[in-house]
């Protein structure tokens, strides 16, 4: 045999398995795609769905999808809770006992302000106000404890030089 017909099966050999990987690997990309595309479709009906509902309705669907309820589940819970406490009434508990929680940290905010100093006292009104915006120790804008300020200004509500 010559060397060039001994080498012949070898090539073949692994042109096949080049081919055959090649096809593999595309049938394989081919088929997530294909995945991907129904997973999209699905979790987009479900947002639509979501979206669409409110109140009680819209935490039975989520806790329902979250804990895998059934139907059943599902409506037996909205039977017990539907005669519970309405959004109103709980609105109506928070505006009774909001001024007297207020009442309250307004007596902390005093005891700590009178172990501040003048400067400390200024910094900690421009906290008070960031806080009540929402704007401080949540982690919003640039990431944990709001250490991390919107571009052009300091820790403590001052514009930067």
């Amino acid at each position: 045999m010559s060397g060039k017909s001994k080498l012949t099966p070898l090539i073949v050999l692994v042109v096949v398995f080049a081919v055959g990987a090649l096809a593999g690997v595309g049938g394989t990309l081919q088929y997530m795609d294909g995945k991907r595309a129904e997973r999209r479709a699905k979790w987009m009906a479900e947002e639509e769905k979501e979206r669409s509902l409110t109140g009680i309705d819209r935490f039975l669907y989520r806790i329902g999808r979250d804990l895998q309820m059934s139907e059943a589940q599902v409506a037996a819970i909205k039977a017990d809770v539907a005669f519970m406490s309405s959004f109103e009434e709980v609105r109506g508990l928070n505006d009774e006992f909001r001024p007297k929680i207020r009442e309250v940290f307004d007596r902390r905010m005093d005891a700590l302000k009178s172990h501040l100093t003048e400067e400390q006292v200024e910094k900690m009104s421009r906290i008070r106000e960031r806080m009540r915006r929402g704007d401080w120790g949540r982690g919003g804008h640039g990431g944990h404890g709001g250490h991390h300020q919107r571009s052009g200004e300091k820790r403590d509500g001052e514009k930067k030089s």
